[in-house]
């Protein structure tokens, strides 16, 4: 199935090789398929086309949380969250660099911000619930 999307990107990329969305997408396909070095180089193509595109800058600090580059996703997170703050994934994803790296206050009240954007959103609340967990 990811595959076939890729191809879709590909082909749209082919009429519209300035597509920031389609770079993106593509991006996070390929992160899907486990292709992580073309995946951050489809982020890197999105935001050299348009650097405000919140979603490129969240997408490549997920991709970098997977490969363990916690200190670089950081960066990457934080910068979607300087562009739109109003995404309860985004904040989630800071957190789940910041406890990575030790820094499990922030953590916390990183979760919290995606909390109150969406009560809802279930890995920010496991992973808060986990993190209190760890310290009793």
């Amino acid at each position: 199935m990811h595959q076939e999307t890729l191809e879709c990107y590909d082909k749209v990329l082919e009429m519209n090789p300035e597509n920031v969305g389609a770079w993106s997408n593509k991006g996070a396909a390929l992160t899907y398929l486990g292709r992580y070095h073309d995946a951050l180089e489809c982020y890197d193509k999105a935001l050299e086309l348009d650097p405000k595109f919140w979603v490129a800058w969240y997408n490549k600090g997920d991709a970098l949380i997977d490969l363990e580059r916690y200190p670089e996703s950081l960066k990457y997170t934080n910068k979607a969250l300087e562009i739109d703050p109003n995404h309860a994934i985004t904040w989630y994803n800071r957190g789940r660099a910041l406890a990575k790296l030790g820094n499990c206050k922030e953590a916390i009240k990183s979760y919290d911000e995606a909390l109150k954007l969406d009560p809802e959103c279930k890995p920010a609340l496991k992973a808060k619930e986990e993190i209190i967990k760890a310290k009793k």
